[in-house]
């Protein structure tokens, strides 16, 4: 109803967007309460590790601090390995402790060093015997971080995510394709939000601007930080995106946010992903709700079978029916009798009757915009939100939203780290 709607983020839910609960008070006395000192410090939350056995587990939540943990723990103490379970399991405590699927079980690593994870990170530990459950190991990869000349905001935003975690991470761009031999390189390829079509990310700024250099000089001292370009005119081109194709298909896997799904989409790299048409869907940035379609998918270790998430206006991704156990997250809460499957499955909604009674109206928390707008949602419900395509030996995890978009969304951080996790994992 707006006169001049809205084309950015319209939600800044920050208990949605940080996965934290928020809880109102309307009593102004909280502004008054006496012994109150002024914080100098950073406040940091810890845990502590609890129980007695050589064997460390740890129930994972989404906790975003194990992965940047798990590259600090390679530097400190490369003997320990970590591993994901592929199943929820019990181990013998005082309470007999249950522990969810993607929970952290470490070996060989150190009483002082659980304690330092602990305190640290905030990783709440439990020393135990092995739990008998399967698993895979959680080796932390060699990540590149795509960097176009075209759009550069987004990628601008992923680094500076990475940075604040401490994940390291190798900036790349098209020259890097060029040249190939990235499987030698590189275990996961990153390629941030980028608004532009498949001839953009084929062929980059027109080459008649060019050459157009990025480079440092005694005039522009600030520039040609992280990457810089003799000429940042043109692209990869063809070749550059088959070297990427060979990337994944030699085991690497390719993770791409938001409209940089087009890229693999488009180019035939992932070859089952295709454009869905959603031309009425008007989606500025607002918090919406989703559901997970595939339980077993380490990329959702972690989270509930419904959770928020943070989407704006964007291209949407679909698969035949053959292929559904590629879409691993969809958006909507709804159940199958509420166009969970809708036309992406092939299936055609029947028309639910008008809700009549107070117990048949949906549950609040069952609707699709939990903070914000969005206009004929119908045209999203039940598509896919994350699909996890295999390529040869590897594979491509496209989300089609933002997973880090401005360092805003921290509750769905951990989906990215997740994907960077169990890179080489073969749960499907």
């Amino acid at each position: 109803s707006a006169k001049y709607p809205p084309y950015d983020d319209v939600a800044w839910t920050l208990g949605d967007l940080y996965g934290a609960t928020v809880i109102g008070v309307n009593d102004t006395a909280v502004f008054h309460w006496s012994g109150l000192e002024r914080l100098l410090d950073t406040v940091a939350a810890t845990a502590q590790v609890t129980g007695t056995g050589a064997t460390y587990v740890m129930a994972y939540r989404a906790q975003g601090e194990l992965l940047p943990a798990l590259y600090a723990l390679r530097a400190d103490q490369p003997a320990a390995h970590a591993s994901a379970a592929e199943r929820a399991f019990t181990v013998e405590t005082a309470a007999k402790d249950t522990f969810p699927v993607g929970s952290v079980i470490w070996e060989g690593l150190s009483a002082s060093a659980a304690a330092k994870l602990a305190r640290d990170y905030a990783l709440p530990l439990v020393a135990a015997s092995v739990p008998s459950v399967p698993r895979h190991e959680l080796r932390t990869p060699r990540v590149a971080i795509y960097h176009t000349w075209f759009d550069t905001q987004d990628e601008g935003w992923s680094r500076y995510t990475f940075e604040h975690a401490h994940i390291p991470y190798t900036p790349i761009d098209k020259d890097d394709l060029r040249k190939g031999h990235l499987r030698d390189r590189f275990d996961v390829i990153l390629v941030p939000n980028a608004r532009g079509g498949l001839p953009e990310w084929i062929h980059g700024i027109d080459a008649k601007w060019g050459p157009l250099p990025y480079l440092k000089t005694m005039q522009s001292p600030a520039l040609a930080a992280p990457e810089s370009s003799p000429d940042i005119t043109g692209g990869p081109g063809f070749d550059g995106l088959a070297e990427l194709q060979k990337f994944a298909e030699a085991g690497g896997e390719i993770v791409t946010l938001g409209s940089s799904t087009s890229l693999v989409s488009g180019a035939g790299i992932a070859l089952a992903l295709s454009p869905h048409g959603a031309g009425g869907l008007f989606h500025p940035g607002s918090v919406v709700r989703a559901r997970i379609r595939h339980a077993a998918s380490p990329i959702l270790y972690g989270y509930p079978s419904q959770f928020t998430l943070f989407r704006g206006n964007g291209p949407l991704f679909e698969v035949d029916p053959r292929d559904s156990a590629m879409l691993v997250l969809q958006y909507g809460a709804g159940l199958k009798s509420e166009k969970d499957e809708g036309p992406m499955l092939g299936i055609a909604e029947t028309p639910k009757p008008p809700a009549t009674k107070e117990k048949d109206k949906p549950a609040p928390d069952s609707a699709y915009v939990a903070s914000g707008m969005v206009r004929n949602e119908g045209d999203i419900l039940g598509q896919g939100a994350i699909f996890d395509v295999p390529v040869g030996k590897g594979r491509v995890i496209a989300f089609t939203f933002d997973a880090l978009h401005r360092y805003l969304n921290h509750h769905e951080f951990p989906l990215v780290w997740n994907a960077l996790l169990n890179w080489d994992a073969k749960v499907r």
